[in-house]
């Protein structure tokens, strides 16, 4: 129970980030060339549009676009519509049982993120077999930032993020009387610049990185499910709704010790979202 419990806050929260998002995966199952897939959906933490094009008798090429809700609004994301802001403790805190100690720090005003990509891939990898299979590899840019509010020092600070990411994903999945259904898995590496503020509270006597460019590299396993349902049938054509939703496990290739800062590395650890659950229609034609 207590395992649990532990796995229940970890994922709450972590649910916020100002340093990472991961997108959608994009699963077309496609047959044969010149089919298509566009997708436009609404996640835990962003919203974002897909597309998918069959350019030949094995290959198709793939597009990805997400953007967080502060780009429209001051969502965080639904598990935090507004967080209350809580300043950063004024010394080095110590964890006494990770990742508990994270419920110290509350998200401060709402993150900007946005993230595009493209993929190259090779689908109907088996053709004979009832399970689809495709392979795509592609690389993506994203950009965060966020405006924290300290109620202490009358300031705020501006942690940005931008980084590339290249990846290699596997789907399989299956189509049965007008469901789609199946998995996928991502494998990414990326390479971060998370820029610190020019002003933070003085009182912070271990913020040694004011100003500062931090550069590390990342890698990420990303597994994921999806499910289509087919809700309109045209003569060539037909509209889905879907519901997908993955999980997000990142590793900087770097040591954060002695790092503490309010937002974007805490406890040592880079800030980013574990989880997300996103729904919208998807278009095939």
């Amino acid at each position: 129970m207590k395992k649990i419990q532990f796995l229940i806050l970890s994922l709450m929260t972590v649910g916020c980030s100002t340093m990472y998002i991961p997108p959608s995966q994009n699963v077309p199952l496609f047959e044969k060339k010149n089919e298509g897939l566009v997708e436009a959906g609404v996640s835990t933490n962003s919203v974002h549009i897909s597309g998918a094009y069959a350019f030949s008798d094995k290959y198709a090429v793939t597009v990805h676009g997400n953007m967080s809700f502060h780009n429209f609004s001051k969502w965080y994301d639904v598990l935090n519509k507004g967080g209350t802001p809580i300043s950063a403790p004024s010394k080095p805190y110590e964890p006494f049982l990770p990742p508990l100690d994270w419920l110290y720090f509350i998200e401060s005003s709402a993150f900007s993120h946005r993230y595009v990509e493209a993929g190259l891939g090779r689908y109907n990898l088996r053709p004979s077999s009832v399970w689809k299979m495709e392979l795509f590899a592609g690389a993506g840019f994203g950009y965060a930032e966020e405006n924290q509010f300290d109620y202490y020092f009358s300031g705020t600070g501006m942690y940005r993020n931008k980084y590339w990411l290249g990846f290699v994903q596997g789907n399989l999945g299956k189509k049965w009387r007008g469901l789609e259904y199946g998995y996928s898995l991502r494998m990414a590496y990326s390479g971060f610049c998370f820029t610190t503020p020019s002003e933070i509270n003085p009182y912070y006597p271990y913020y040694p990185y004011l100003n500062k460019d931090l550069y590390f590299n990342n890698i990420h396993l990303e597994p994921f499910a999806f499910l289509r349902g087919r809700l309109v049938k045209f003569n060539t054509s037909s509209l889905h709704g879907f519901a997908k939703g993955g999980l997000s496990f990142s590793y900087p290739l770097k040591s954060f010790s002695g790092i503490y800062l309010p937002h974007g590395i805490e406890r040592e650890r880079m800030r980013y979202t574990i989880w997300n659950f996103a729904l919208g229609v998807s278009y095939r034609f």
